[in-house]
Formats: C-alpha cells, sequence, structure tokens
C-alpha cells in the first residue's frame, strides 16, 4: 500500500521552526558545496582538505536522509546527542 502523498498545502511537519531552519541550512550547505567542489578538484590538496572532499558530501548526504525520515515520519522525535571520545 503507497503512503500518503501531501502537497504543500496540507504537509504534517509546516509550521515547525526547526525543521524550517534544517531546511534552510541544508540548502546552505548544497548551495555552497557546489561552489566550492570544482576548486577542490583545481589544485593540490593538504590532508585537511581531502578529508573534507570526503566527510563533507557523506553530512549533507545524512542531512537530507535525516530530513527525509521526519518528512515521512512527522511525529518522529530526534534527540540530540553528545559525543565524548573513548
Amino acid at each position: 500500500m503507497p503512503g500518503p502523498i501531501f502537497t504543500p498545502d496540507d504537509e504534517p511537519y509546516l509550521g515547525r521552526e526547526p525543521l524550517f531552519v534544517f531546511d534552510n541550512l541544508i540548502c546552505s550547505c548544497l548551495e555552497l558545496n557546489g561552489k566550492c567542489a570544482p576548486n577542490s578538484r583545481a589544485g593540490k590538496l593538504n590532508e585537511l582538505q581531502r578529508a573534507l572532499c570526503i566527510l563533507l558530501p557523506q553530512t549533507i548526504s545524512l542531512a537530507l536522509s535525516i530530513r527525509e525520515l521526519i518528512s515521512l515520519n512527522p511525529e518522529v522525535e530526534l534527540f540530540p546527542i553528545r559525543l565524548t571520545p573513548a
């Protein structure tokens, strides 16, 4: 059975301020990555720059996956976590 289909006028998560901020953050990251990516292919990169070329797209992908999870299930609670070194 297909899931519910929402239109822009009846999305169940409309009006949720943190989600709106998250959407804007994702858009900003995608825009910035689009501007920076060509420069990363143009020259020699140091170790940190090479690591960022791998991590940044994966981080954006993770954010988009989280965003999709929220849009499919508006009741989902995402608890903040704190990562500490082992």
